[in-house]
């Protein structure tokens, strides 16, 4: 399986001519005329570094939410089937370009309801899945495009020392606790409600007016 660009996007803009702090684009991942390009054979062969890392792979988890569940309770949330879009990527990576320095990606999923039940609340379901993820994979990354919340990526990072991106927001004092290993797509929660309102106040908006911040308060936001 090549990877290569459609006809139309062959070239690029001139944007891209100027200089990117030194991007290295002989990186099998960051040439610009196309996604990737195949890893040559390491000089030695890959051996087992960590925990989710042997010499033949590196194990991620994909967490995802059951979105679906929220139907029962009138919501709609239809993302798309996330576990597929997750499998496409990672054979590509895998097929396209040769897998990471001589390793395949090894993608696993790992379900969490989104509403709970059955007696048992929703942190203690998030807490299982986080177990499953970190020491019964175990993964060295987790990812989740679906939004998780409460004490899971505190988990994750705090707890197991495993890398997360997520979709999600995050506290701002649990970005730094987590020591780098914690990213996200969007800006952190504290962040965005101080943009929110700087753009209300500077917009004349509340002028006169009295308002209400109203956060949620379950354990990890």
């Amino acid at each position: 399986m090549e990877v290569v660009p459609s006809d139309e996007d062959a070239g690029h803009d001139d944007a891209f001519e100027v200089d990117h702090g030194g991007v290295d684009r002989t990186h099998p991942f960051q040439p610009l005329e196309r996604f990737c390009t195949t890893s040559t054979d390491p000089d030695e062969a890959p051996e087992e570094t960590d925990r989710g890392i042997s010499g033949e792979s590196v194990t991620i988890v994909h967490l995802r939410t059951r979105l679906e569940e929220l139907g029962m309770v009138g919501v709609t949330v239809d993302v798309g089937n996330t576990a597929a879009m997750f499998e496409a990527f990672t054979a590509l990576v895998n097929d396209g370009c040769g897998g990471i320095h001589g390793r395949r990606l090894d993608l696993r999923l790992v379900e969490v309801s989104a509403l709970g039940g059955a007696g048992v609340d929703i942190d203690t379901l998030r807490t299982v899945a986080c177990i499953e993820a970190t020491e019964q994979i175990p993964a060295v990354v987790v990812v989740s495009s679906t939004g998780l919340q409460g004490r899971m990526a505190d988990c994750l990072t705090v707890g197991h020392d495993v890398a997360f991106l997520t979709a999600q927001g995050q506290p701002e004092d649990l970005l730094r606790k987590a020591g780098g290993l914690l990213r996200s797509t969007s800006l952190a929660s504290e962040t965005a409600m101080r943009l929110a309102v700087r753009m209300a106040h500077d917009g004349g908006h509340l002028d006169g007016r009295s308002i209400a911040v109203v956060a949620p308060d379950s354990p990890g936001d």
